[in-house]
């Protein structure tokens, strides 16, 4: 039987492997399991996973997995418990036991001065629901649930029920919405200090495997009537970043919050594994969109982040422009963002400490363009007959020289034109003059600017302006 037995599996253990990512925290490579794994959680301090039929206790040591044992703790419970977890409220156990009719939730009713009673859990209106992957807000009041027996979004969804004290019955279950739930499956909920909902999905656009997500539990929001009230499943779902997802199947987590930890299982190595991510709970969530100032979204851009220790990091931004970071709190960050024909912008951003975790900071960037291939004209760029800059010449020159140089792939025609003051030879050196100070302004190698159509005339005109500079940006 499953509690009286050892179990001897191949375990390999790499405690000290990091992953190189965007996430400030570390994250170790922990076990690999033979067989699926599924249905993580964490009771009494004690790690619990779903394996090859058996339910597995993995103890741990300073939140490392230090083997992987049959469960002998919870003998008197079904043989074919695959799921467990404690209710806060009233400290009972309850589990799930799979059948070919789907999974029944049970609850482990402690006496003093009897036995422990096993109770099949009912809720109004769902009295023979297979619900998958049980957990509790903080106070065990509301508990969500994973199950397609029910009429939502397609797929499996995740759904809640409040516990009536009055009726001692746990009341009809409620959708969690359309926010939370979608056409695909919504599975393996993860409650952590009521009030972050961690969730895995699948067939999801873009995502070609199950992915990870998270969401407020509950959000504030202000009625009709002016009046905030709490509600659930209302708050933005944020797709985790890197290295919690992978393009692989990432599909179970469970919290440690006592550690700030997150235990992750996924299959981005070929096999059922798990993963510990260090420090994950005591991190925000940096995310925002970078667009022009005409708001054309900005693909692929450069997000450069260094702490105030030094460490840094870089990732890209999505197809829509979009970004996400996760950055320890209590320290303050160099946020760099760079793109193809843009300036460059850099921004201090502090990440306080929150009163719960994973704080939630947007931080929305423009970055500003150059036109391509439109010819951009610079007017009384020197000054009278001579090859040194005006004031306005200066910076507009200085601009373009930065641009330049944070787009190293761009090259630049300049055409000059100068008022003539009647002397051939000497409108010729003060207009090679000029080009040779744009060449040192601009400070970009010959093979990036090309210098054409300089023209000056022998008798100067009334209206000719005393320095216009024609300029083209061809994106290479």
């Amino acid at each position: 039987m499953l509690h009286r037995i050892s179990l001897f599996l191949v375990v390999l253990f790499a405690c000290t492997q990091l992953v190189a990512q965007p996430l400030s925290v570390t994250f170790q490579h922990l076990a690999v399991f033979p067989a699926n794994v599924s249905n993580l959680s964490i009771v009494d301090g004690q790690l619990y996973a779903y394996s090859g039929g058996l339910h597995l206790c993995l103890p741990r040591i300073s939140g490392a997995v230090t083997g992987v044992v049959g469960d002998t703790v919870w003998s008197n419970l079904d043989n074919r418990l695959d799921y467990v977890v404690r209710n806060p409220r009233t400290g009972n156990l309850f589990f799930t036991s799979a059948s070919k009719k789907g999974s029944a939730l049970y609850e482990r009713i402690e006496n003093e001065d009897k036995s422990p009673k096993i109770s099949k859990v009912k809720m109004r209106d769902a009295q023979s629901l297979s619900v998958e992957h049980p957990v509790f807000s903080e106070d065990g009041s509301i508990m969500v649930f994973a199950t397609s027996d029910l009429v939502g979004m397609g797929g499996k969804d995740l759904w809640y029920s409040e516990f009536d004290t009055i009726n001692n019955i746990w009341g009809r279950p409620r959708n969690m919405g359309v926010r939370v739930n979608t056409e695909g499956d919504e599975c393996s909920p993860v409650l952590v200090d009521g009030f972050l909902l961690f969730a895995s999905r699948n067939r999801q656009p873009g995502d070609s495997a199950w992915s990870l997500y998270a969401t407020r539990f509950k959000s504030d929001v202000v009625s009709d009537d002016t009046a905030r009230i709490n509600t659930i499943g209302l708050a933005q779902v944020q797709k985790l970043p890197s290295p919690l997802n992978s393009s692989a199947d990432d599909y179970e987590l469970a919290a440690d919050p006592e550690n700030h930890s997150l235990y992750l299982l996924s299959r981005r190595k070929g096999s059922d594994a798990l993963y510990l991510c260090v420090d994950a709970l005591r991190c925000a969530l940096l995310h925002g969109h970078v667009s022009t100032q005409y708001g054309k979204p900005l693909p692929h851009t450069t997000v450069r982040w260094n702490d105030d220790n030094g460490n840094g990091m870089s990732t890209e931004t999505d197809a829509s422009g979009d970004y996400q970071l996760l950055l320890k709190t209590g320290r303050s960050y160099l946020i760099g963002f760079s793109a193809e024909a843009c300036f460059d912008r850099q921004d201090v951003i502090p990440v306080e400490q929150s009163d719960g975790f994973f704080a939630d900071i947007t931080h929305d960037v423009v970055l500003e363009d150059m036109p391509m291939e439109v010819a951009i004209n610079y007017t009384d760029v020197f000054a009278a007959s001579s090859a040194d800059f005006t004031s306005k010449g200066l910076f507009e020159m200085g601009r373009l020289s930065e641009f330049l140089s944070m787009n190293p792939n761009v090259t630049i025609s300049v055409s000059l034109s100068s008022a003539a003051y009647g002397d051939m030879l000497l409108d010729k050196m003060l207009s090679d003059s000029r080009i040779e100070s744009l060449q040192e302004a601009l400070n970009v190698p010959e093979s990036r600017i090309n210098c054409t159509n300089t023209t000056y005339s022998r008798s100067r005109q009334k209206d000719a302006r005393e320095s216009e500079v024609v300029v083209k940006l061809h994106n290479n």
